[in-house]
């Protein structure tokens, strides 16, 4: 199945398997930008005993727990396909990430591949 994707704040898009895109399409998404690497992620809130949480896109489609990190395995933030998600340790993490490569600018490949 073609992968899918899920429009975002800011005029940016996610990337997603066809099969997860029910279930995420439900929701508002909207596009977090993170200052210790430049990247962006696709993020929703959530309110929960009068506070609000940021859940991220990856997060849940791996179902990380606290403390596990999820690698983009192409370095691409807004590609959370599953194929390109893998739950790791923050070392792991660290050692694979591209450095100089930005993934705050991925949208347009993205919207390209599908």
């Amino acid at each position: 199945m073609q992968p899918r994707l899920i429009q975002l704040t800011q005029n940016e898009v996610a990337l997603v398997d066809a099969a997860d895109y029910p279930e995420l399409s439900r929701f508002k998404w909207f596009a977090k930008w993170t200052g210790r690497n430049g990247a962006i992620y696709a993020a929703r809130s959530l309110k929960k005993d009068h506070k609000t949480k940021t859940v991220y896109m990856h997060r849940l489609i791996t179902g990380a727990l606290a403390g596990e990190e999820v690698d983009h395995d192409d370095g691409k933030t807004l590609n959370n396909q599953r194929g390109n998600l893998k739950v790791t340790t923050k070392a792991e993490n660290l050692k694979n990430r591209v450095y100089g490569k930005i993934g705050a600018r991925n949208h347009n490949a993205l919207a390209a591949a599908v």
